[in-house]
């Protein structure tokens, strides 16, 4: 009887596996995508023009939509490391030395990047990380590249 319980948590631990590795893989490759289209952008001055106008919060300039451009690229890289995090699926010394750095390299932009990147298309809890760990910026001055942090 002992055995069978065991074989039997067994394949739930397996299923639960496959079922988390397949979600992390679904962002992931969501991601890939967001990403080939955000270097298009970024390679194609009609398509930046396009999205100047077009921006919903507000008229940007060329420049200022290349750096939103350049920071989808990092935040979806980013959202990656967080959702991973969030399953367990890394370690945390490896989640927290990667997030504190995407904290402490956007912090100086985080008005621009609160009004024009976070609305478009990052959930909640991702922009609370973040938005989290810039106020303990605000607290510290920086963050440790590799501690973990109240979040």
């Amino acid at each position: 009887m002992e055995y069978k319980c065991r074989k039997r948590k067994s394949y739930i631990d397996l299923y639960r596996w496959q079922r988390e590795s397949s979600k992390i893989d679904t962002v992931r490759k969501l991601h890939d995508d967001l990403s080939s289209y955000t270097k298009l952008v970024l390679e194609n001055e009609d398509l930046q023009e396009l999205e100047a106008k077009n921006h919903r919060g507000g008229t940007l300039t060329k420049g200022e939509v290349v750096k939103m451009y350049r920071y989808f690229l990092l935040f979806n890289s980013s959202y990656s490391i967080f959702e991973a995090g969030s399953r367990n699926a890394i370690r945390s010394e490896a989640y927290h030395a990667e997030m504190n750095n995407v904290a402490n390299m956007t912090y100086e932009e985080r008005e621009f990047i609160k009004k024009h990147v976070f609305p478009r298309g990052y959930e909640n809890g991702f922009r609370g990380c973040i938005l989290d760990l810039w106020k303990q910026i605000d607290l510290s001055g920086t963050l440790p590249p590799n501690k973990q942090n109240r979040t």
